[in-house]
């Protein structure tokens, strides 16, 4: 499945993740990652999870405290807090309407949390969202904050980019508010089930197995999202041929797909600033993919370019670039994390070009 979330046997790998959640039950976390990556599946399980144990301990009001929003439906505070009170109790959507939501909703939380016998756990999905209304009025922060510091409730979140900032800001109301969890590619053994599990369950054999597993797993960087297109593709062909059998050397057609191809350039573009791009388009346009490169390699390069930048943002950048599996570095330099997308981008595009583009466009 590469378009929607995913839980119970459809969802694989970040057993750490969800056993850290579950097993500490007073502490907000801050999941962070990628578009793509599977934070909202994540999020998602693990609301599935704890919706299980309460269903199997026969308690009602435990499922009456779990709470799950798409803040990205949202449009301000007061429509925040509008839905937790519609989802935990709409009987009081009148009481709000002639409230202040700050003064509101940490005491609605309380009561809530003393009617269902337990802190409310929120799970709010893509809280970028929330972060950029922070800009204007910190109201709403501080209110979750006071009902979390108040024993009220427990908050998981999830985001990217204002999420990262926001709780590495010490003026932030979100600042040491949650432990961060940083999402990012799988490990061999867990991309290995990732790919055998459920191609296995469509009978499907293969030739050389471990080489088949090891080559996805190194093209694709270990990143789950590349990694399930890379095998909806290769059912694709599967079912077009009328074959059951993948070997190493089938795995070649998937370069040539044009889904794939746009789903890796896409996934990149989606992901990243213009400053990111034009590092990347620098570094290939004066290195090429298999040179590995170092911070002064690469702030030479935008020099010769015309762009200068201050040392703390191009690292800040390439911190970013490693978080989207776009770089992965050992010691003080840099390469590529998979080979598919340079090759992909080198091939369809003119690097020099996108350079350009992306000056215009504005870093």
């Amino acid at each position: 499945e590469t378009s929607k979330p995913v839980t119970g046997s459809r969802f694989f790998g970040r057993e750490f993740e969800i056993r850290r959640i579950l097993q500490t039950g007073d502490t907000n976390f801050a999941i962070m990652g990628i578009r793509r990556i599977g934070k909202t599946s994540l999020m998602r399980e693990i609301e599935r999870q704890l919706r299980e144990q309460a269903q199997e301990a026969g308690d009602e009001n435990a499922l009456e405290r779990i709470l799950f929003l798409d803040c990205s439906a949202l449009n301000s505070p007061a429509h925040l807090v509008q839905e937790v009170v519609r989802k935990l109790r709409p009987q009081e959507l009148t009481r709000l309407a002639s409230k202040q939501y700050p003064i509101f909703i940490p005491d609605f939380l309380e009561r809530m949390s003393q009617r269902y016998g337990g802190p409310i756990f929120l799970f709010l999905d893509e809280f970028d969202r929330v972060l950029t209304w922070h800009y204007e009025d910190d109201t709403l922060l501080n209110a979750l904050r006071a009902s979390s510091n108040q024993g009220h409730s427990r908050y998981i979140v999830g985001g990217f980019r204002e999420v990262m900032r926001a709780f590495s800001d010490l003026e932030s109301p979100l600042y040491n508010f949650a432990r961060p969890i940083r999402l990012k590619e799988f490990s061999r053994e867990q991309a290995a089930a990732l790919i055998l599990g459920p191609l296995e369950k469509l009978r499907v054999q293969f030739t050389r197995r471990n080489d088949v597993v090891n080559r996805i797993f190194d093209e694709t960087a270990g990143q789950p999202n590349l990694i399930q297109f890379y095998c909806s593709i290769l059912v694709e062909r599967l079912d077009r041929e009328g074959s059951r059998t993948v070997s190493p050397e089938s795995l070649f057609d998937v370069y040539g797909n044009e889904d794939f191809r746009a789903f890796v350039l896409s996934t990149f573009m989606d992901n990243t600033t213009h400053l990111e791009k034009a590092i990347v388009f620098a570094v290939m346009a004066e290195l090429g993919a298999e040179n590995p490169f170092g911070v002064k390699t690469m702030d030479a390069a935008l020099e010769r370019r015309g762009v200068e930048i201050p040392l703390s943002d191009l690292d800040l950048a390439c911190r970013n670039l490693e978080l989207a599996g776009t770089f992965t570095s050992r010691g003080p330099l840099y390469r590529f994390a998979t080979p598919v997308f340079p090759r992909m981008l080198s091939e369809n595009y003119d690097v020099d070009y996108l350079f350009r583009k992306v000056l215009q466009e504005g870093i």
